[in-house]
């Protein structure tokens, strides 16, 4: 059987680890990342199951993963398929939204437990780094020595794990070349160090996935979501990159104006020479027709200042 569906899709992850059927498949996970770290997990409840969806417009659909193990420790799972520059506030933000509802009323602070928060991005959020897997923790700066254990932030840049299945060498790496490459995979012609029963398990979970008709309408529609958030993404980009071009050229021509109206010796010229600089920064991004030197010369201060904004409004709106 042919696996069909890509697991970087966030509803398609949640399927396969956040199902109460598949609780091994996220213990070995859990277990890949953790085991490095000093830490092991042999039990977990996973806290919001994914239950059974009648509608594709079902409003309770939720794509991360949250779950508690035997020692009381809570993990947030997620898969985030377009990462956002805004991205850290969120992911920190969920880790202590759910590090502080642990304490009922009258409760001690000592019995809070740690919360480990792991993401995978099917993206590049620190290009600094060329590393696939980032954690992070509370240490003090200068000795390095943690501040609490109960700080935990694993972060997975999935574009940075290149490894080809014969290079596979932890149990972490069948994972991470799973969620790049599961897509496409033959059930019945698995590579050799894939054929451990908890990847093979995941893997059949996503082959089945399509078959139910919901299920398959919910994984198209995330991933026209993740298709439409990649398009505004480099959307943004293009504006951020246009908008920083757009300072620099008046920036450029409000210095030159500032000279010319130096040459001048008149307070007027320089005014004039900074908003007309700005206007013909704006006009050549928006690539319209220029106006008139005569034209721009002949006008007040106040309406090259109104035609100034006028054109940074027009170009916000491209």
């Amino acid at each position: 059987m042919l696996v069909n569906v890509d697991p970087r899709n966030d509803y398609a992850f949640k399927v396969v680890f956040g199902s109460e059927r598949h609780t091994r498949v996220l213990i070995h996970l859990l277990q890949s990342i953790l085991v490095p770290c000093g830490l092991r997990v042999k039990r977990v409840r996973i806290l919001n199951p994914l239950s059974e969806i009648q509608e594709l417009d079902d409003k309770k659909l939720i794509l991360d993963v949250k779950a508690v193990d035997e020692h009381g420790r809570i993990y947030n799972i997620e898969m985030q398929m377009v990462p956002a520059h805004s991205f850290p506030g969120r992911f920190l933000y969920y880790w202590s939204n759910t590090y502080g509802s642990q304490l009922k009323k009258g409760q001690e602070y000592e019995q809070l437990c740690p919360v480990i928060s792991l993401c995978f991005l099917d993206g590049i959020l620190f290009p600094e780094s060329d590393a696939c897997h980032l954690r992070f923790q509370l240490l003090e700066t200068s000795s390095h020595f943690s501040f609490t254990e109960d700080l935990d932030l694993h972060l997975f840049q999935l574009s940075h794990f290149t490894k080809t299945s014969e290079e596979l060498e932890s149990d972490l790496d069948l994972w991470l070349y799973v969620l790049n490459n599961g897509k496409g995979l033959d059930l019945e012609q698995l590579p050799r160090k894939l054929r451990v029963a908890e990847v093979e398990e995941a893997l059949e979970a996503l082959a089945m996935l399509k078959q139910d008709r919901i299920q398959r309408e919910i994984y198209e529609a995330r991933e026209k979501s993740r298709r439409d958030a990649e398009d505004w993404r480099l959307a943004l980009q293009r504006a951020r990159e246009n908008a920083q071009g757009a300072e620099q050229r008046v920036q450029e021509s409000y210095s030159q104006g500032r000279q010319e109206g130096r040459q001048e010796g008149r307070q007027e010229g320089r005014e004039a020479g900074m908003w007309i600089g700005r206007i013909r920064a704006y006009e050549e991004l928006l690539n319209c027709t220029p106006r008139s030197d005569a034209e721009l010369a002949g006008m007040s201060d106040g309406d090259l200042r109104r035609l100034t904004e006028e054109l940074r409004d027009d170009l916000s709106t491209h």
